[in-house]
């Protein structure tokens, strides 16, 4: 396990020497009390009630009933980041997964759910860690919801 933890320290240590730093907020942030209950045999969380939040002049609705999987960081990574379900993790993460659905633009999904991090008192270095981890493996949970959605009708 130690070999693990000290391969992801180096990996991170490259990517933060690599990779830009993310830009700081621009916009005003307006967030939601989530009401919610979670699963932790099916590691799912549920709103129980509907949540608005708003980003510059973009507002949204999460219905009660929409159903994510926490922060999703892997369970080799909890010791570095912590658990996908710690409170300072769950209203970023349901607005990232929601954006996702949505079939927003990516990148900015991504920046959005590091500037949350931030507004959510989240310590500067994880939600970096964690907007890295987006950006490099978000594009798969991003493209299912796309092809999900190209392969809906209106009718």
């Amino acid at each position: 396990m130690n070999k693990i933890i000290n391969l992801v320290k180096i990996g991170l240590a490259i990517i933060n020497k690599v990779l830009p730093d993310p830009p700081k907020p621009i916009i005003e942030i307006e967030l939601p009390e989530l009401s919610y209950t979670a699963d932790n045999n099916l590691n799912l969380s549920k709103l129980v009630s509907d949540a608005v939040y708003k980003l510059g002049s973009f507002s949204h609705l999460i219905k009660a009933g929409f159903e994510w999987d926490g922060a999703s960081i892997p369970k080799w990574a909890w010791i570095i980041v912590g658990s996908p379900f710690e409170p300072r993790f769950m209203v970023a993460s349901a607005i990232h997964d929601d954006m996702y659905r949505q079939c927003m633009n990516r990148a900015n999904a991504d920046l959005y759910f590091y500037w949350i991090l931030l507004k959510s008192n989240v310590d500067q270095k994880v939600a970096e860690k964690m907007y890295y981890a987006v950006r490099i493996g978000g594009y798969k949970p991003y493209n299912k919801y796309l092809k999900l959605k190209k392969g809906t009708t209106n009718d």
